[in-house]
C-alpha cells in the first residue's frame, strides 16, 4: 500500500518574481470571476425553472387525481345503466270488484268505458327488476323477467311477521306443518325446474341481473377483472341475458323454444337486417 504523498510547500519567490507574476494572476482572477458569475446565474435560473416545473407537476398530479375521481363517479353511474322509468299511473282491473258488480255497472252505466278499472302506480323496476335498465326489450322477455322475479320472491322460505307485543296474548297454535314450507311450494318447484332448464350459468346471470340489479358493464368488468371493459364485452353480456330470457320465455310458454346453439336476435337488429336486405334487393333490381 503506497503512502500518501504530502503536498509540496510553495517555493519562495523573490520580490522581482512576485511583482512580475501578480498582474497575470489578477487578470486570471477577472476571467475566473466572469465564469463564476455566469455559472451562478445559470444555477439560479435552473433552480427557478425547477421550482416552476415542480409546481406544474403538482398541478398536473392534482388534475389527474380529480379526473380519476370524476371518471370513477361517472363509471359508477354508467355501470348502473339507464335509470328506470318513474312509476306511472295505469288503469288495471279493480281487484275488489266481483263479476256480478262488473255486469251491473256495465248495464247501469253503458257510457262509461273504464268500468271495472282502477288506477294504480306501475313501476317497471318492481315489475321486471334490473332488466328494466336494458334497452330494446320485447314483450315476451318482459313477461319472462316478471315471472322469474315473482317466482324468486315467492320461492323464498321465511317472511315471518314481526311480533306485536301490545296485542293480547291468545292461543295462536295452528297445524303442525310448518307454514313457511307450505307457502310457495309450487313456486319453489317451478323455480327449480326453470333453473334446471337454464343451467347454472344462465340461471345465475338472470339472478344477478333481475334480482341483484347488476348492470351488464359490471358483470363484464368482473369477468375480465378489469374496470376498463370494451363495449363489445358489455354487448356480449347483454346478448347472454337475452338468450337466457329467451329460454325462460320458452319454459314459461311465452315463446317457442330456440334450436340448440341458436341465439336470440332482438327486434332492433332484426329490423336493421331486414332493411339492409331490402336495400340490397333494390340495388340488384336497379343494376
Amino acid at each position: 500500500m503506497s503512502k500518501p504523498t504530502k503536498a509540496k510547500p510553495p517555493k519562495s519567490l523573490s520580490f522581482e518574481q512576485a511583482v512580475a507574476r501578480l498582474p497575470k494572476e489578477q487578470s486570471k482572477r477577472e476571467a475566473l470571476l466572469g465564469v463564476y458569475q455566469q455559472v451562478h446565474a445559470d444555477y439560479h435560473a435552473a433552480h427557478d425553472q425547477l421550482a416552476i416545473s415542480f409546481k406544474a407537476l403538482s398541478l398536473a398530479t392534482d388534475d389527474v387525481a380529480r379526473n380519476r375521481t370524476v371518471i370513477d363517479r361517472l363509471r359508477g353511474i354508467v355501470d348502473l345503466g339507464p335509470a328506470p322509468a318513474a312509476a306511472q299511473e295505469k288503469e288495471v282491473d279493480a281487484p275488489l270488484m266481483t263479476d256480478a258488480e262488473f255486469l251491473h255497472q256495465k248495464e247501469t252505466n253503458p257510457e262509461i268505458k273504464n268500468v271495472g278499472k282502477s288506477k294504480a302506480l306501475f313501476c317497471m323496476d318492481e315489475f321486471i327488476g334490473g332488466f328494466s335498465r336494458y334497452p330494446n326489450r320485447e314483450d315476451h322477455h318482459e313477461q319472462a323477467a316478471a315471472r322469474y322475479l315473482s317466482l324468486y320472491e315467492r320461492a323464498q322460505i321465511g317472511g315471518a311477521r314481526a311480533t306485536d307485543y301490545s296485542m293480547p296474548l291468545v292461543d295462536r297454535s295452528g297445524p303442525g306443518e310448518d307454514i313457511a314450507m307450505v307457502v310457495g311450494e309450487d313456486a319453489r318447484r317451478e323455480f327449480a325446474g326453470l333453473k334446471m332448464t337454464l343451467g347454472a350459468g344462465r340461471a345465475g346471470l338472470l339472478e344477478a341481473v333481475i334480482v341483484g340489479r347488476t348492470p351488464a358493464r359490471r358483470i363484464a368488468a368482473h369477468r375480465a377483472d378489469n374496470d376498463d371493459v370494451t363495449g363489445r364485452a358489455v354487448a356480449e353480456v347483454a346478448q347472454q341475458v337475452k338468450d337466457a330470457l329467451e329460454a325462460a320465455a320458452a319454459y314459461f310458454g311465452f315463446r317457442p323454444r330456440l334450436v340448440s346453439g341458436e341465439h336470440y336476435v332482438d327486434k332492433a337488429f332484426r329490423d336493421a337486417r331486414e332493411k339492409a336486405m331490402r336495400q340490397g334487393r333494390r340495388n340488384k333490381l336497379n343494376a
